[in-house]
């Protein structure tokens, strides 16, 4: 929850993106709920004898619709959200760039630097994923 709140002044900057990925998501976890109703509808329409070619027709076009439509709602949640960590990291890169650039050279005597790096690619990899995936 720290690194959250750390990270505030970037989710306020993305705001937009963030609660449109959410919502977009959470509108994907509500159409995976229409498939299992439908079958359960036409099943019971199967065993009531009342299924005609017509309806089952319209409730295929439904599924096509929902599945089209999850479709579309996933790609531009995962775009809006893990295009926003992109955008962090991205950040965070030239925000380090830049303080290194600032470091005296008795600081890259006493640190090597390759530690230097690996550290920084990976802290920023790991806030890079809780910015995306963690959200």
């Amino acid at each position: 929850m720290k690194v959250f709140m750390n990270l505030a002044w970037f989710f306020k900057q993305e705001k937009r993106a963030y609660i449109t990925g959410i919502i977009l998501l959470f509108g994907v976890a509500l159409l995976e709920l229409v498939a299992p109703k439908v079958i359960g509808i036409v099943v019971d329409e199967i065993n009531d004898g009342t299924l005609t070619t017509d309806k089952l027709l319209k409730w295929v076009v439904l599924l096509v619709i929902v599945g089209i439509t999850m479709y579309i709602l996933r790609y531009v949640w995962r775009i809006m959200i893990f295009g926003s960590s992109l955008k962090l990291a991205r950040q965070l890169r030239k925000n380090l760039y830049e303080h290194f650039t600032k470091m005296s050279p008795s600081f890259y005597q006493s640190n090597r630097t390759g530690d230097l790096m690996a550290h920084a690619t990976n802290d920023i990899q790991a806030i890079q994923q809780t910015a995306g995936a963690g959200v």
